[in-house]
């Protein structure tokens, strides 16, 4: 699966996916001030979360995005929560920062629409995808696809 964002902060990666995102610690002077240098890696999937917080990163502190799911601790400090990730100013892209954010916010939701109403529509994205498995899986036709695509695309 492709990556739709990959931040990088002094400390972390957040890669960000369709359905789920990865917190990588790096290794270097930041992680190990941090702790995140033998962090590893953490996924979170937009299904299992309840909200993420988000606070920009400006002059006199630090910003961070922050996971809470069921189960998570919640108030915990963002700099050595496992489930934030944690940038400053000049070492990150803040406005990629909060494109990540509104993005993973807006999965979250669609994910809780999902749960809350099974017979919800899919996304065209979603949507194509079980189309190209039908084709793949030889049920539908190259030319069946072709039109469900251009219908689900508007072409």
């Amino acid at each position: 699966m492709e990556a739709v964002f990959e931040v990088n902060s002094s400390e972390s990666i957040l890669t960000v996916y369709e359905d789920h995102c990865v917190i990588t610690g790096k290794k270097n002077f930041w992680g190990f001030l941090r702790g995140r240098a033998f962090d590893g890696s953490k996924e979170f999937y937009y299904a299992d979360m309840t909200t993420v917080q988000f606070k920009q990163a400006n002059l006199i502190g630090d910003g961070f995005i922050q996971f809470e799911y069921p189960g998570s601790r919640s108030g915990e400090s963002n700099y050595f929560s496992e489930n934030s990730f944690v940038f400053m100013k000049g070492f990150a892209d803040l406005e990629l920062c909060e494109k990540a954010y509104l993005y993973i916010k807006d999965r979250i939701n669609f994910y809780k629409q999902q749960k809350n109403n099974p017979t919800a529509t899919l996304s065209p994205a979603e949507e194509l995808k079980k189309f190209k498995e039908l084709l793949d899986s030889g049920v539908i036709s190259q030319a069946e696809f072709d039109a469900k695509k251009k219908k689900l695309l508007g072409l």
